[in-house]
């Protein structure tokens, strides 16, 4: 490729990934409000505007399901609602273990198969109900998302941070 056309290219990568990026913000901003006049749960409404909030740090999450979606448009939105489900949920049980704990020992994990604090398993079981929603919503099982799709250990982890960082109230 002459250097004119590896120029080129380059400027169309960093404007296609400027374009991309904002995409899933701009899903998560229009389902919150159709959302609201549907009445989204307030856990879920919780996550929505973090994940908004925090964009520009989810840039790199928000690229790879572009990338990995873009010719799947409706499984990009399918997405966004399993992740904020799965964050939904997994706050949810995190809560509710830590209100049947009577000691800070209850709350290992041990003898699941992962070892250490109560926040390792709550990312654990973030990404087992992440990768449990995409098979789920797999065309194989009669979903929208691609067989085979996967979001990276990278994302899920990254994701897992804002869910491990979010309190949801307590009802």
């Amino acid at each position: 490729m002459a250097s004119g056309g590896w120029q080129e290219h380059k400027l169309t990568m960093r404007i296609s990934q400027q374009i991309e990026k904002p995409r899933c913000a701009a899903i998560l901003i229009g389902s919150g409000r159709n959302n609201q006049r549907r009445g989204m749960a307030p856990g879920e409404r919780i996550f929505v505007d973090r994940l908004i909030a925090h964009g520009d740090e989810l840039g790199a999450v928000y690229e790879e399901i572009d990338r990995k979606l873009q010719a799947h448009p409706s499984a990009i939105h399918c997405l966004l609602a399993s992740i904020v489900r799965a964050a939904v949920l997994c706050s949810e049980f995190g809560v509710l273990r830590g209100k049947t704990s009577r000691s800070p020992d209850a709350l290992s994990v041990k003898g699941r198969g992962v070892s250490g604090s109560f926040a390792q398993a709550l990312r654990a079981d973030f990404g087992k109900a992440m990768f449990a929603v995409i098979e789920l919503n797999s065309m194989r099982n009669g979903g929208v998302l691609p067989v085979g799709f996967m979001l990276s250990d990278a994302a899920v982890g990254t994701l897992a941070k804002y869910v491990l960082e979010t309190t949801l109230p307590v009802a």
